[in-house]
């Protein structure tokens, strides 16, 4: 995979008695990701009292993959780190789904951020609403993955994010229990 999201690629015509190059050309182009989703209708664009943020879900059932981002638009805020959060609590929507796009995420978990709290620093605290009833299974090691993976890629888009702490109900420990990684309490950019 490239590690930036954009890059040229060279053309030349060279010589073939002594190997100069006669001439050459670049084109810019830009990298996107690639998946066996697909399907999806073009992302809506913001209108000037909207923007986007991204929310990231996974491909299919491989829980190793990374997420990949969707495109959501929301009312222009201060507040883009609640919103993308807020966005992502929703799931994956039925056309994401049909596309095979998978997630804990679903109308059973929208609304269930309670709070977001970034400070000066970059470190986010994310306060949930207790979500082990919700979705149990996410406490099973690839469970705990998967969710894991989709919120910090929706969160550590942003750069002014440097750090982030989920709480359940306030709790930190509870969160990190719950899903079983008792070493993880703070998670880095």
């Amino acid at each position: 995979l490239p590690s930036s999201d954009s890059g040229v690629v060279i053309f030349s015509t060279s010589s073939m008695e002594d190997g100069r190059v006669w001439e050459a050309s670049t084109v810019r182009v830009h990298f996107a990701q690639t998946s066996e989703c697909g399907g999806l209708p073009a992302p809506l664009m913001p209108t000037s009292d909207e923007v986007t943020v991204s929310v990231f879900y996974t491909c299919g059932d491989d829980v190793d993959a990374p997420p990949l981002a969707l495109v959501r638009v929301v009312p222009r805020t201060t507040g883009v780190l609640r919103a993308a959060l807020d966005r992502l609590f929703e799931g994956p929507t039925a056309t994401e789904r049909a596309a095979g796009f998978s997630s804990w995420f679903s109308d059973a978990t929208r609304g269930m951020v309670d709070s977001v709290n970034l400070s000066d620093a970059g470190h986010a605290v994310v306060d949930l609403d207790d979500l082990r009833p919700v979705i149990p299974n996410a406490s099973a090691s690839a469970g705990s993955q998967l969710l894991l993976s989709q919120l910090d890629a929706t969160v550590f888009q942003f750069p002014t994010v440097q750090t982030v702490e989920y709480r359940l109900d306030g709790d930190c420990d509870a969160f990190f229990e719950w899903l079983n990684r008792f070493y993880d309490r703070v998670l880095r950019a």
